[in-house]
């Protein structure tokens, strides 16, 4: 589901829109124009800077952010996962942590997930902000 927060998110995490390399079936969003995706007639007529240079903005699938935190297992990348969502907001700065995890799509709750582990960020609502703990080492995921 792409709704305007994670449109939103995904505007203002310029690293994963530098790191972009659009294929065919990507999703983007234009600022004139709805979700769509890279269909293989757009593909073959525009270059892959066209998208940056003409404003479209990259929306990641959930595989897709997935695969960018590929460095590890499957079972590795659950537990991880599941201690971000239950991070203690208070040491994190970031207060309104709850009120995102429980109201946040799927999407944007794995690309909060992405920015966390690659870039050390966390939302807060209009940008992506710097944290200087990091998450700890994996913990065991508890049942």
């Amino acid at each position: 589901m792409y709704t305007d927060n994670y449109i939103k998110m995904c505007e203002k995490a310029e690293e994963i829109q530098k790191e972009w390399k659009p294929k065919i079936g990507d999703k983007v969003k234009h600022r004139l124009t709805a979700v769509q995706f890279i269909s293989p007639y757009d593909k073959n007529t525009y270059s892959d800077d066209f998208y940056r240079e003409e404003g479209y903005t990259y929306l990641p699938t959930q595989e897709q952010l997935q695969e960018i935190i590929n460095a590890y297992s499957n079972y590795e990348r659950v537990n991880r996962f599941y201690d971000f969502v239950h991070l203690d907001a208070d040491e994190y700065g970031y207060n309104e942590w709850c009120e995102f995890v429980n109201n946040a799509s799927m999407n944007e709750l794995w690309l909060a997930f992405v920015m966390h582990e690659k870039y050390h960020k966390v939302w807060t609502g209009e940008k992506w902000k710097e944290v200087v703990k990091k998450m700890p080492k994996q913990q065991t995921l508890k049942l």
